[in-house]
């Protein structure tokens, strides 16, 4: 159940998550966002409050007129950012040199747009204004990194590099309002967030330490959670006293650490039940037993603790079952991975028997209501990715392909498949790359060709009377199951033709050993599909055909 604590993000017990995070991590904004599109939004945002719809209007015209080119002087003051970065990066001029050169440039390019008619004035000061923004966010983000490198090092205590860090919060903040950089309302958001950061870098510090502390052994699990309820009732408690933060952000502070102390209880929960079927306490169907009633049980809690909402409980529930749904097809396919390994079954068959597999358990999910049509295209998606890497991988290790027109053809399925993300059809085509192995389109039984197989689906079909979407599934393991058949036939037809027509008996032998394989494994696919059609009437539906059978002379 591995897969649950990743989706919820609890693998490390007793770390809240909070709005924060590091200091650091918080506030800092690469010089090269400076000049990024949030700019050129916000800038216009602020426009937008200016101007009335007539007056809009008008500066619409105007701008139309003059030929403004906005995101063209964007991307230069991008550009220019880069090279400086890039230059500090390589010891070519320090980083004051480089902030002196930003200033410099970004001036002139400004001024330069605005004679051009890229830029109308008004809107130049917007631009420097929300430029100012960000440069003292890329101070205050660099100016924590430094204290925190040091506080590593032990060249300051954790209280000195507090210390520190509040003075140069407070130097560097103040002096961009002294430069009229920025506004006292900005220099009041930018306290208000980074008070919120810093209160969200003390909880998970206090996190840490009480979690090194149950590791150790100094305390138990139940001593641990009482010491982390006391530090972050303390912490928040404390936060709201000195002003730092409002009771709204507390208020928010705490709904995200109890839905994050919710995913911790699962993790753990998960990782006990796992341990004990892999000790063999349990089955592992008693394991999924279990831990469905922990599930329930822990967030059933929570919700009667008021602790998290109905609906936070809802999208607790929805992300688990997509977690299990993903940890059935990682066992599944491990098992069919270990099943080819050791001989008892062809990569054919392996194939068929994942892609058959894996149709089962998504649709089943979505049968039964635990994940919606767009999670199942979801997961179909990136699986068809996963898929495409494992057959180059197998391509370039049968010497199909070099490395090199291997990686090229990854990168050309990755540009296809973000070019997919936005298809919101559940039952689309997926990635096709040549050497994937998925069925291309799904048969509803009207174009399929009148094979044996197929008159054994269409009397499956009329014998249990399936429903239109059982009906769907059967045809779609009829395809997965044709396919493997087909291609195990071409691979021999071309093993055949390289072998030609000697009289070497053992090229006669190969020859025939060939088309033995092809027999055999044709019979094995054939029985795996109708093993698969037979998984899909309902009780009632077996009990009615046995009834009509039953009325037959």
């Amino acid at each position: 159940m591995q897969r649950i604590e990743r989706i919820l993000g609890t693998s490390a017990t007793m770390r809240p998550v909070t709005n924060g995070g590091r200091i650091a991590i918080f506030l800092t904004v690469a010089m090269t966002l400076v000049v990024s599109g949030v700019v050129h939004a916000a800038a216009s945002d602020a426009r937008a409050e200016r101007h009335s719809k007539p007056e809009a209007e008008t500066r619409q015209e105007a701008v139309k007129n003059q030929g403004a080119n906005p995101e063209a002087v964007g991307k230069r003051l991008e550009a220019a950012g880069a090279r400086l970065k890039s230059a500090v990066a390589q010891g070519e001029m320090t980083e004051e040199e480089a902030w002196a050169e930003w200033y410099a440039v970004k001036e002139k390019i400004i001024t330069e747009a605005v004679e051009a008619g890229e830029l109308i004035e008004g809107e130049a000061d917007a631009y420097r204004h929300e430029i100012h923004k960000a440069e003292l966010s890329d101070r205050l983000g660099a100016a924590g990194g430094r204290i925190r490198a040091a506080a590593a090092r032990g060249e300051l205590t954790e209280e000195e590099a507090w210390a520190e860090w509040h003075a140069a919060k407070e130097e560097l903040i103040s002096g961009a309002v002294n430069a009229s950089e920025i506004s006292e309302d900005d220099a009041a958001a930018f306290r208000h967030e980074v008070n919120k950061a810093e209160l969200g870098d003390r909880l998970e510090a206090a996190g840490g330490r009480i979690k090194a502390a149950v590791a150790s052994g100094e305390v138990t699990e139940d001593e641990g959670w009482a010491e982390w309820y006391s530090a972050k009732k303390e912490l928040i408690t404390g936060a709201v006293e000195a002003g730092e933060i409002s009771e709204d952000d507390a208020a928010a502070f705490r709904r995200e650490i109890n839905k994050a102390e919710l995913g911790d209880r699962l993790g753990a929960a998960g990782e006990r039940i796992k341990a004990a079927v892999a000790s063999g306490e349990m089955t592992e169907d008693e394991g999924w037993a279990e831990w469905h009633a922990a599930k329930e049980e822990l967030i059933t809690e929570a919700v009667d603790a008021g602790k998290i909402s109905d609906a936070e409980a809802a999208a607790f529930q929805r992300e688990i079952r997509k977690a299990e749904l993903g940890e059935r097809l990682g066992a599944a396919g491990e098992r069919i991975k270990t099943a080819a390994e050791n001989g008892e079954m062809t990569e054919e068959e392996a194939w068929a028997e994942w892609h058959a597999t894996k149709e089962e358990l998504i649709s089943g999910a979505v049968d039964a209501g635990e994940i919606s049509s767009a999670d199942a295209a979801a997961f179909r998606h990136e699986i068809e990715k996963a898929e495409a890497g494992e057959r180059l991988k197998a391509a370039v290790a049968r010497g199909e392909m070099t490395e090199e027109e291997a990686w090229a053809r990854w990168a050309e399925i990755n540009k296809e498949a973000d070019a997919a993300d936005g298809d919101e059809d559940p039952e689309g085509a997926g990635i096709e790359d040549g050497l994937s192995q998925n069925p291309t389109s799904i048969p509803d039984g009207k174009d399929v060709p009148d094979d044996e197989w197929a008159r054994y689906v269409r009397a499956f079909i009329a014998r249990y009377q399936l429903t239109e979407r059982q009906q769907r599934r059967a045809w779609r393991f009829y395809q997965i199951y044709r396919d493997a058949r087909d291609r195990a036939a071409s691979s021999a037809k071309r093993l055949e033709r390289r072998l030609g027509d000697k009289d070497d008996p053992q090229v006669q032998e190969r020859r025939k050993s060939a088309r033995e394989r092809v027999e055999r494994d044709r019979s094995r696919l054939f029985e795996r599909l109708k093993a698969r059609l037979e998984k899909l009437p309902t009780r009632a539906q077996r009990r009615d055909a046995e009834v009509e059978l039953d009325k037959k002379p």
